[in-house]
C-alpha cells in the first residue's frame, strides 16, 4: 500500500494536463474560427458596398457630370486590369465601409468600377470590386444592329440573275438566305428581355420578306426585324461614301490620329485583320474570300463582295460595299462567330446621283456560331478610326435609339479582381 501512495495524485495531475491541453486547443480553434468569421464578414460587408455602388454608379456619375465636378473629357482608355480609372465618387455605406467610384474607357463605351472597402480604424481590412458598364450615346456605332442593310435585297427577275458570285443553281426568288442551322442573331439588350432588332433593313417589304423567310425560327433572331435607318448617315448614300473615303485615307496612312492599320489590294498576302486587344482598321480593296481560319478585330471595310467559309471569327464593324455570303458550316475560326456590327451598302451613281444598289445576304452557312451585338466591341472599332472619319461619322449622323446620353449596360456588371 505505502509504494501505491501519491497514485491517485498522479492521475489526477495527468487528467487535468490533459484537459488543459484540450482546453488550450479548443481555445485556438475559436480563436481561428473567429478570424475566419470575421474575414468573412468582412469580405461579404466589402462586397455588399461595391454591389451597392454598381447600382447607383450610372447615377451618380450622371450627377457629377451635371454638377460640373466631373468632366467626360478627362476619361482615359482603361489599361490592364482596368487601369488609369479616374474615381469620380466616394460614399460611406455601412459602418467602417465604404465605396468608391471610378471610370475609364474610349469611344463611346466606359466602365464603371464600385470598390468595396471594409475599414478597422484607417486600415482597409477587405476590399472587393464589381464593374458595370455604361454607353456614351449618339457616339459611333452603338446604334446599328448585327446585321444593317441600308439598301434594298435584291429580287432577281430570272434564274439567270444570281444573288451572288460563285452561286450554285438556280437563283432564289429573293436574295436573302438565313442560315439552316440554329445560329441566333441577338440585337443590344436594353433591358432584361428587351432588344433592339437583330436585322435592320430599309424598307417594310424586306422586313416582311425576311420574316416569311425566318418563319418558324423566330426566336433565334432576338430584338426581331426592323425597317427604317436608325443612323441617318445611312439614309445618304453620299454622306456614307464620305465616311468610308475617310477610313481609306485613315488605312493609307493619309490622315491623322489613327490608332493603326493597312490599306491593302485584292490578293494582297499578309494583310493584318487585328485581334482582341491589338484591333486594326483594314481597308481591302476588292471582292475578298475569307479562308476557313479568318479571324479578326476592329474594322473591316471591303470594297467588293464578301465571301467567308464560315461565319468570320471577328469582333467590331465589317462594312462590305458589296454581297455578303457566308458558306460552309461553322465559325470561319472553329468557335466564337461574330461580335458587332455588318454593314452590306454596294454603292453606285444612279437616276438620282449617288445611291445604295441592291445587295444579297446569303448566310446559308456558318453552322451555330452566332452574330451578336457588342458594345464593347463597336466602341473599340470606332476609337481606331481616325479623328476625321470619327468625327464625320458623329458631326453628320443622328440615331433614333441613342439619345447623346450615357446609359448603363447591366449585361456588363461583373465582379472584378486585382483591380
Amino acid at each position: 500500500m505505502k509504494q501505491q501512495r501519491g497514485a491517485a495524485l498522479v492521475v489526477v495531475l495527468s487528467m487535468l494536463a490533459m484537459s488543459l491541453m484540450l482546453g488550450l486547443s479548443g481555445m485556438q480553434s475559436s480563436q481561428v474560427d473567429e478570424r475566419l468569421a470575421g474575414n468573412y464578414r468582412s469580405s461579404v460587408m466589402a462586397q455588399m458596398a461595391a454591389e451597392a455602388g454598381a447600382s447607383v454608379a450610372h447615377e451618380k456619375l450622371q450627377e457629377a457630370i451635371s454638377s460640373n465636378v466631373f468632366s467626360m473629357s478627362s476619361v482615359t482608355a482603361c489599361g490592364v486590369g482596368l487601369s488609369n480609372r479616374i474615381t469620380y465618387g466616394e460614399e460611406d455605406y455601412q459602418t467602417s465601409s465604404r465605396y468608391n467610384l471610378s471610370i475609364c474607357g474610349s469611344g463611346g463605351y466606359y466602365n464603371l468600377v464600385s470598390t468595396g472597402n471594409v475599414y478597422s480604424g484607417e486600415n482597409i481590412v477587405s476590399s472587393r470590386a464589381v464593374v458595370v458598364g455604361a454607353f456614351e450615346l449618339g457616339v459611333g456605332f452603338l446604334g446599328l444592329s448585327p446585321i444593317t442593310i441600308p439598301g434594298s435585297i435584291k429580287r432577281p427577275e430570272n434564274n439567270n440573275d444570281m444573288c451572288y458570285s460563285g452561286q450554285n443553281g438556280n437563283a432564289p426568288s429573293y436574295c436573302f438566305r438565313p442560315p439552316s442551322s440554329q445560329s441566333e442573331f441577338v440585337g443590344e439588350e436594353l433591358v432584361d428581355g428587351v432588344y433592339n432588332p437583330a436585322i435592320t433593313v430599309r424598307d417594310q417589304s424586306d422586313r416582311n420578306k425576311i420574316n416569311e423567310m425566318i418563319e418558324g425560327r423566330e426566336s433565334n433572331y432576338v430584338g426581331g426585324v426592323e425597317y427604317g435607318m436608325s443612323e441617318s448617315i445611312l439614309e445618304s448614300a453620299a454622306d456614307f461614301k464620305q465616311f468610308v473615303d475617310l477610313l481609306e485615307a485613315c488605312a493609307k496612312g493619309q490622315a491623322s490620329g489613327c490608332a493603326g492599320g493597312g490599306y491593302y489590294a485584292q490578293g494582297a498576302n499578309g494583310v493584318d485583320f487585328g485581334s482582341k486587344g491589338s484591333e486594326k482598321l483594314a481597308f481591302y480593296d476588292g471582292n475578298f474570300n475569307g479562308s476557313g481560319n479568318f479571324s479578326g478585330a476592329g474594322t473591316l471595310v471591303i470594297r467588293g463582295d464578301a465571301s467567308f467559309s464560315g461565319t468570320p471569327s471577328y469582333s467590331g464593324l465589317i462594312i462590305v460595299l458589296g454581297t455578303y455570303t457566308v458558306s460552309g458550316g461553322g465559325s470561319s475560326a472553329g468557335q466564337g462567330g461574330f461580335n458587332g456590327s455588318i454593314i452590306s451598302a454596294p454603292m453606285g451613281m444612279g437616276e438620282n446621283g449617288l445611291e445604295f444598289f441592291e445587295t444579297s445576304i446569303s448566310i446559308s452557312g456558318g453552322g451555330g456560331a452566332d452574330y451578336i451585338y457588342d458594345a464593347e466591341a463597336l466602341s473599340t472599332a470606332f476609337d481606331i478610326l481616325g479623328e476625321g472619319a470619327r468625327n464625320y461619322w458623329n458631326s453628320n449622323n443622328d440615331s433614333t435609339r441613342k439619345s447623346g446620353s450615357l446609359e448603363r449596360d447591366l449585361s456588363a456588371w461583373r465582379e472584378v479582381v486585382d483591380v
